[in-house]
This record gives C-alpha cells, sequence and structure tokens, in this order.
C-alpha cells in the first residue's frame, strides 16, 4: 500500500491520506460515514441510507419481517409476530395458575365434607344430652341439688371428647376414599359398619372414662342411650356420607370443567 502511494504524485497521496484520516475520524465519531457520488452510494460504518435511496438490507429471518415503506436506519424490516420466549414463558404461567386452581378446589373438598360432619354431630351430640337429662331427673338424688349439674357437665365433657374422636374417624374415611365408587348396595353396608363403630367408640369413651360409682346416672344407662338410638345414628351417618359422596362427585365434575377451559385457551394460544 505505502509503495503504491509513493508511486503517486505527492498532492494525490496526501489528498487520500487525508480522506482516509477524515473518514476514520467520522466513523470513529458518529459509527457511520455515506458518501453519494453520483447515482453511486459509498458507506462505511452503519449508515443511515438517504431518503431517494433504493438499497434494500436483507433481514436474517425474512418470514418473520416486512418491508418498511420508511426506514430510519439500515434496518428496513420490522418484526411482527411474538418471540418464541415471550411464548414459553406466558404458558409457563398460565400452567402454573392452572395448577393452583385445580389444588384449591381439591383443598375444598375435604373442608365442605367435615363442615357438614360437625354440624350433623351436634345434632348427635344434643339427642343424647336430652336423653341423659330426661333420665336423671326420673331417678331419685340422694345426696344435694349440685349433683344435676355437676353430672351434666361430667357427661358433657364426656360427650362431647368422645366426639372429637369421632370426627377424626369421619376425616380419616374420608381421605381414603373407600366408598366414593361403592354401588347402593355396598353403600348401605359400608354405612352399617361405620354406624357399628361409632357406637362401639362411643361406648369404649364410657367404660373409661365415666364414673363408676357415685352418680344418678350410671355408665350402663348411658351404654343403653347409644345402642337405643342405632337407626337414628345410622340414618345420620347415612346422610354424612352421602353428602361427602355428592361432594366429590360436585368437585371433580367442576375440576373436569377447568381443565376443558385450559386445554382451549392452549389450543387458541398456540394455534
Amino acid at each position: 500500500m505505502w509503495a503504491y502511494l509513493q508511486g503517486l504524485p505527492s498532492s494525490l497521496s496526501v489528498t487520500i491520506l487525508i480522506i482516509g484520516v477524515l473518514s476514520f475520524v467520522i466513523i470513529s465519531l458518529k459509527g457511520a460515514a455515506v458518501i453519494k457520488w453520483d447515482k453511486r452510494i459509498i458507506g462505511l460504518g452503519k449508515a443511515k441510507l438517504p431518503p431517494d435511496s433504493d438499497v434494500v438490507t436483507k433481514p436474517k429471518y425474512p418470514k418473520d419481517y416486512v418491508k418498511d415503506t420508511n426506514p430510519p436506519t439500515t434496518s428496513v424490516f420490522k418484526k411482527l409476530k411474538r418471540g418464541c420466549g415471550d411464548c414459553i414463558l406466558i404458558l409457563i404461567g398460565e400452567r402454573e395458575k392452572h395448577e393452583l386452581n385445580i389444588r384449591k378446589t381439591y383443598n375444598r373438598i375435604l373442608k365442605q365434607q367435615m363442615n357438614y360432619v360437625e354440624q350433623k354431630l351436634t345434632d348427635v351430640q344434643s339427642m343424647f344430652i336430652a336423653n341423659f337429662m330426661e333420665c336423671m331427673h326420673s331417678m331419685p338424688v340422694k345426696s344435694n341439688e349440685d349433683t344435676y349439674e355437676t353430672q351434666y357437665k361430667l357427661y358433657y365433657g364426656l360427650l362431647r371428647d368422645s366426639l372429637v374422636a369421632v370426627k377424626d374417624e369421619f376425616r380419616k374415611s374420608f381421605k381414603e376414599n373407600g366408598f366414593y365408587e361403592l354401588s347402593d348396595g355396598d353403600f348401605t353396608t359400608y354405612v352399617k359398619d361405620k354406624t357399628k363403630n361409632l357406637i362401639s367408640s362411643l361406648i369404649q369413651h364410657t367404660r373409661n372414662l365415666y364414673p363408676s360409682r357415685g352418680v344418678a346416672v350410671s355408665a350402663e344407662t348411658i351404654i343403653s342411650f347409644y345402642e337405643k338410638n342405632l337407626l337414628n345414628l345410622q340414618e345420620v351417618l347415612f346422610s354424612i356420607y352421602a353428602t361427602a359422596k355428592q361432594v366429590t362427585a360436585d368437585t371433580d365434575s367442576e375440576i373436569n370443567d377447568l381443565k376443558i377451559q385450559y386445554a382451549k385457551w392452549v389450543d387458541d394460544f398456540v394455534n
């Protein structure tokens, strides 16, 4: 290069050097330089094109771009579609939201079932308390009047603790899901077995915790309450388990609808 410049006239070689230095300075300051000579354009760096230029720069991904009729820079194409990264983030976000809705709906099942259990056990408690009070007032009391209140509180505490244990058994059976798909006959048998277990639990608590002496209403009398109310208890348990079964069926249907809605959203989004 230097040998070529030395062979040129001194004035021309100096001119070429000056032009080169000026081009370098312009590119350094602006990052671009355009020299228009007749209809030809000499561009250095990332230059802005003149308004009357027919130069078109090809995009990297031509299918995702269209030509811009009024280009501000040499990039004369603009992007139209959402990037793949954005799509993935949106899909992940919607998937997490969908799974959260499913979990919340499932968690509602046990809560609704146990709310109904508490309502029915309150009725059972009221029934046995009424039986106890009727029996106690029909018996002669040899001690002072405080005996009635004392024995009432004693039995009330015993029955309350017994029903807490019974409620735990209901919760356990709901979690085991052992009755949801039973036929009508098998379901009836299941409820009868659970009723017998309930009475056995009440009897066991009475024998272990209720005083055997010094009370107007004996433990054996209280146990007879439970045995005589077998059919009433069976009706209560049938209502409890039938309601639990219906709550599960309704919730399964709701969850299925959520899954269908999510699948439709994904299909619309992708297509």
